[in-house]
């Protein structure tokens, strides 16, 4: 099975507003739902890592 790997970069401190970062976690949740989202973790740096199946 092919996985696929997102590395979030250089994000600006408060450049998500509250509603888009609901409407974030409620996607993510989505995915581990239909076993799409494999793992999902903050890097120490706050760079996020995500897996997808």
């Amino acid at each position: 099975m092919k996985k696929f790997v997102a590395i979030l970069k250089d994000k600006k401190k408060g450049e998500l507003t509250k509603g888009l970062l609901i409407k974030h976690f409620e996607h993510l949740r989505n995915l581990s739902k239909k076993s799409k989202l494999f793992i999902c973790d903050p890097f120490k740096d706050n760079d996020k890592m995500y897996l997808f199946n």
